[in-house]
């Protein structure tokens, strides 16, 4: 932690639940060290449940601290705030990123304000990530909007996969398994990430039940200067999207979850 400049600090640690128990008591241990101004360490977490009861034990009993919790309700229920705008900012701001005109004509489907999904922003910015990718309207089923958008991605693997100059080595099965073993595992370091990916027995429908060389090359630094820890942080957004909708979509003929997961 750096030093302190005579102000105190505002530790955020985001994905708390993800987190070794061990780890989050020897951050909290270290935020207190004598000489130090005062530290509010502020955990952000999904769910709670055990892993915050365990938690919230050791930190009295092995460090003397009071834990507080606070349930964040719908973002929606924020005085000003509605999904239609949040719809309308995400829109706009995803068009100034990737610099192109706004699709202002582009309004959010009626059922952004009244389908229960939508309650999740993540939900809204699909939405509006698909009307910024094609400029119209997106679907107002919420799975049909994951769909639409995991398979511009899967397009977009099959493109990389098949251009003839410099081309990903990769191919679409394999990294479809492995953005599927980046879900359920979450954040990991390249040695531990390339085990789990010969663990889960990553590779093409062609050659299953093996971790190909071609696969090994997403997450090999030297060769494609990106590791699984890479990968999984730019395409946090992108796996939350293809978890949430394998409970909804499961069953329908146009499902975008891949066979093998």
């Amino acid at each position: 932690m750096p030093a302190f400049d005579g102000a105190a600090r505002v530790l955020v640690v985001d994905y708390a639940e993800r987190w070794d128990t061990a780890d989050l008591l020897t951050l909290l241990r270290d935020s207190r060290l004598p000489g130090r101004l005062p530290v509010r360490v502020l955990l952000l977490a999904r769910p709670a449940g055990t892993w915050w009861q365990s938690l919230a034990g050791r930190m009295r009993r092995d460090l003397q601290l009071v834990p507080s919790s606070r349930e964040l309700g719908p973002l929606e229920q924020e005085e000003g705030i509605t999904r239609g705008g949040l719809f309308d900012a995400a829109r706009d701001r995803f068009a100034e990123l990737r610099q192109v005109p706004s699709p202002d004509a582009v309004l959010p489907p009626p059922a952004v304000e009244r389908h229960e999904a939508y309650q999740l922003v993540l939900a809204v910015h699909m939405a509006a990530v698909l009307a910024r990718a094609c400029g119209q309207a997106p679907p107002a089923d919420p799975v049909e909007v994951s769909a639409f958008l995991l398979a511009r991605e899967r397009d977009h693997w099959e493109a990389m996969h098949a251009r003839r100059d410099n081309p990903v080595a990769t191919s679409p099965d394999a990294m479809a398994q492995i953005v599927y073993t980046a879900t359920v595992t979450g954040w990991l370091d390249y040695d531990v990430g390339t085990a789990a990916i010969e663990r889960a027995a990553v590779a093409s429908r062609e050659h299953s039940g093996s971790c190909s060389k071609s696969t090994r090359c997403v997450t090999r630094p030297q060769s494609c200067r990106t590791d699984l820890s890479g990968w999984h942080r730019r395409t946090r957004a992108r796996l939350a999207c293809w978890s949430r909708c394998i409970p909804t979509g499961w069953g329908r003929t146009s499902s975008p979850c891949p066979p093998r997961a």
